[in-house]
């Protein structure tokens, strides 16, 4: 593995684990094992670091989600969305939307991580679109989908720790995802 994808890795676990403004480049460097020579060599500031982070991220995600859905449409595709979410939920390191985490602490000086947020939710809400094209109304069965998912999100993070509430509004989306799919 080269130095700079050791370092992206390394950052993205800690950026996801502490936030971005909680984590110093100097505990990167530290827990990659790669030099602050080599860090601004490769990224320059911690700024381009969190944009690599992010695009790397976004990366995995795509291709998790792809590989997961497959070539399914409908509400077969829509049933693999939510469960691959669902899996990811209840991994023991989720901790939240890395993509919404930088909206909200990065914001107004980061203009490029945020254009790189912005753009992975807005392929979130394409792809789904693409899943259930031929439905009717399909842009705003897709806005709805994205909207529970992303609902479902921030539920599991908030209520990680009362498993009962959190799996009874889980079961609240998923039933309302059932009766917009009965509309279709």
């Amino acid at each position: 593995m080269k130095k700079a994808e050791k370092i992206i890795q390394t950052a993205e676990k800690l950026f996801y684990k502490h936030g971005f403004n909680g984590i110093g480049v100097d505990v990167i460097r530290d827990e990659s094992g790669c030099s602050k020579t080599t860090m601004y060599k490769a990224f320059t500031n911690k700024e381009n670091l969190i944009k690599e982070v992010l695009k790397y991220r976004d990366n995995q995600f795509r291709e998790s989600l792809i590989n997961y859905v497959g070539e399914d449409k409908g509400v077969e595709a829509v049933t693999k969305i939510l469960k691959w979410h669902h899996n990811w939920f209840n991994q023991p390191q989720f901790n939240g939307c890395l993509f919404v985490r930088s909206l909200a602490e990065l914001r107004a000086p980061h203009k490029d991580a945020s254009a790189i947020a912005i753009e992975h939710k807005e392929w979130v809400r394409h792809f789904i679109y693409e899943k259930v094209q031929g439905a009717s109304k399909a842009h705003d069965l897709a806005d709805q989908l994205f909207i529970i998912i992303e609902g479902q999100i921030n539920i599991h993070l908030i209520y990680k720790d009362n498993s009962l509430l959190r799996d009874n509004l889980m079961g609240q989306g998923v039933r309302m995802i059932e009766i917009l799919m009965q509309e279709w």
